[in-house]
């Protein structure tokens, strides 16, 4: 059952809803009901999304730390197979495949080792029951380390700039609200119980039903030596 959102006396908010799953290779720690910082930081969550004319269906991995969306490319696919997970993206069999920038879509990690490589594209994606038209995605053609695909829920200033945009950054999920589809630029994350595997991510409203007394309001500061945002302590 998708979750419920608050309704107003004007009008009733544009949502877009999808189930996640958690990779229960790994169990959850207990967390601390008084600590805002989320203890299950390591923990995986995905939603699958569907690609393209006719819709391919891909498995993404939630990321707030980054705002791409990218995924697997075939050649990458078969390549790391059977290590790569989730489905992968085929350009040659979608009708309203549109190539942005050939050979500029790349992403070097941290850790040794780990990269993808790639195209930027454009394509019709649907998230949940909604559709995107023509979002600026990346799809891998090479991948060290990195099985599966990314859905970037992070801020816009981390979007990259792309060739094919006219060298511009490009807008990410902040196209859901330009094509209508939400009527506010936020998201709202349930990560259920330590022992589910299963939750819900909603954007651009709010569930009153999976809280209780009020919301808090935390200020946020990008931290410089960690490239990143944080809650300052």
């Amino acid at each position: 059952m998708l979750p419920r959102c608050v309704h107003d006396a004007s009008a009733t908010p544009k949502v877009v809803s999808m189930k996640i799953g958690r990779d229960n290779k790994t169990a959850l720690s207990k967390r601390d009901p008084q600590s805002v910082t989320p203890h299950n930081a390591v923990e995986c969550y995905y939603v699958y999304a569907s690609v393209g004319t006719p819709p391919q269906t891909v498995q993404l991995q939630i990321d707030s730390g980054s705002s791409g969306v990218w995924m697997v490319g075939s050649d990458a696919y078969q390549a790391c197979s059977p290590y790569c997970q989730g489905g992968d993206y085929n350009r040659s069999q979608s009708s309203t495949y549109s190539l942005l920038a050939e050979g500029d879509f790349e992403i070097t990690c941290v850790t040794p080792g780990l990269y993808v490589t790639g195209d930027y594209f454009s394509n019709v994606i649907a998230l949940g029951e909604q559709s995107m038209q023509n979002l600026t995605m990346g799809v891998a053609n090479a991948s060290a380390a990195m099985s599966t695909g990314i859905l970037g829920i992070g801020f816009d200033t981390e979007e990259a700039a792309v060739a094919g945009n006219g060298g511009q950054p490009y807008a990410n999920i902040d196209v859901m609200v330009a094509q209508g589809l939400i009527q506010t630029r936020a998201y709202r994350l349930y990560l259920h119980d330590l022992d589910a595997n299963t939750g819900a991510i909603l954007f651009g409203g709010i569930d009153t039903e999976k809280y209780v007394d009020d919301l808090a309001i935390l200020d946020m500061v990008w931290t410089n030596t960690l490239d990143w945002w944080t809650l300052p302590l």
